[in-house]
């Protein structure tokens, strides 16, 4: 199913629902060493990459909700500001020593919060464009929310997809590479 052909709350939340469930399966398999040992070339271990994915949920939640992103990553405006390797780089300097339980707490927080704030979504707000979806105003990294509502045409359910389970699989995609060299 195509982003385009997903219409409804359920449908997205069924996406969701899959890369999560396929992510998790993933990372429960695996042992405490393999999710803090075993290192990229840029020093981010299976949990560095956990975390991030929590904050970057965190900060979807925020622009859901009208409230600033770079509050809900920790970050300072200036931060956010730059490019995206710049911003994941201060995220992973922010939380890079974080125990290994407080990340897998802070994963299962941060994608409840996220499941539970887009089970909120009325099908039609799903169905609609990215505008519909933010509050009037609302920042995302991307591309800003035209107040003119007309002129947004990123579909709702691409931008809740490159949020959610296109970010979920693009990490456990980069997971399962760092395990396999590990």
């Amino acid at each position: 199913m195509s982003d385009a052909s997903l219409k409804t709350t359920a449908d997205v939340l069924s996406r969701v629902d899959r890369a999560w469930a396929s992510l998790e399966g993933t990372v429960g398999r695996l042992s405490p060493t393999q999710l803090t040992e075993v290192r990229d070339p840029a020093g981010w271990a299976v949990k560095d990459h956990l975390m991030h994915v929590a904050a970057w949920e965190d900060a979807f939640v925020a622009r859901l909700e009208g409230r600033p992103t770079h509050e809900a990553l920790g970050l300072d405006e200036a931060t956010l500001a730059l490019d995206e390797d710049a911003v994941n780089a201060a995220i992973f300097a922010r939380h890079r020593d974080r125990a290994l339980t407080e990340v897998l707490d802070a994963l299962q927080a941060s994608h409840r919060a996220a499941r539970a704030r887009l089970a909120a979504l009325h099908d039609r707000t799903v169905a609609g464009p990215a505008s519909g979806v933010l509050p009037p105003g609302s920042e995302d990294s991307g591309f800003t929310i035209d107040t003119n509502r007309e002129r947004d045409t990123t579909p709702a359910a691409a931008w809740i997809g490159g949020n959610t389970w296109e970010h979920y699989d693009a990490h456990h995609g980069w997971i399962r590479e760092l395990v396999a060299r590990g």
